[in-house]
């Protein structure tokens, strides 16, 4: 039977996993804006190059749509970048002292 400071270790290790791979992946709820966009996108296309120029009322609210999507996803990327950006410097200031560390010792 495993104890419960391997098991703790282990779950510390995965943790610790999760929320690198959160740092360097794309947020889920950006993703999804991305994917409805390109939807969207495609949408447009067909739709233009079915009724031209004026395109309907369904062309109007997908341009709508898409002005909205694209200012949420300008803002979540903003968010997204700065708090990677932090936590990048804290990280560098953690190797920092971890070498100040060092050579005092």
């Amino acid at each position: 039977m495993l104890g419960w400071d391997y098991l703790l270790i282990q779950a510390a290790r995965l943790h610790g996993a999760k929320l690198k791979n959160e740092l360097t992946s794309r947020p889920q709820s950006l993703d999804e804006i991305d994917r409805r966009v390109i939807q969207l996108e495609m949408e447009r296309l067909s739709l233009a190059s079915d009724y031209g120029v004026g395109g309907g009322s369904r062309l109007t609210s997908i341009e709508k749509e898409l002005a909205d999507l694209r200012e949420e996803q300008s803002a979540l990327t903003e968010r997204w970048n700065s708090e990677r950006d932090k936590v990048n410097v804290l990280n560098d200031l953690k190797e920092s002292i971890r070498l100040m560390k060092i050579e005092v010792s």
